[in-house]
């Protein structure tokens, strides 16, 4: 009797392993037949922070500029980043250039702003990537379209 449970064990134990082999085979035979038939290439898909071209092909009419290689959006004025308090702000910038459809979107570049309009950083800085400008006397945020 105990060499027929002996036997059994070992029988159980090698048609395991037969098949952790097969499926070892069959697992490696489909990989080695997906890379073949000019499928050798490796895609890659990335995400960046959207350029200025690309959010004026979705909205030709936005209200954007370039600062610090990021795309800032005027935000709506019933947005959430208006009831945001700061205590002081401080000039980091200005626009140098209005954009045309000639050109590409460079820093200081903006698409309604006019040329040495200010741009004042808040603080402190919460709420995200925030920007205000100061134009007759009135106060407008922008949001940095950050992808991410």
């Amino acid at each position: 009797m105990r060499g027929f449970i002996m036997r059994r064990r070992y029988r159980t134990l090698a048609v395991c392993m037969l098949t952790i082999m097969v499926a070892g085979f069959v697992l490696t035979a489909c990989s080695v037949s997906g890379a073949g038939a000019g499928e050798d290439q490796v895609q890659v898909s990335s995400t960046h922070n959207p350029t200025g071209e690309e959010v004026l092909k979705l909205n030709p009419e936005a209200d954007i500029f370039m600062f610090g290689d990021l795309i800032y959006i005027q935000a709506d004025p019933s947005s959430w980043v208006q009831e945001l308090k700061y205590e002081d702000q401080s000039k980091v910038g200005e626009i140098t250039a209005v954009y045309n459809k000639q050109d590409s979107f460079i820093n200081g570049m903006s698409t309604k702003l006019p040329v040495k309009t200010e741009i004042y950083a808040p603080s402190p800085r919460q709420g995200g990537e925030v920007l205000i400008i100061e134009l007759d006397g009135k106060q407008y945020r922008y949001l940095a379209l950050i992808e991410g």
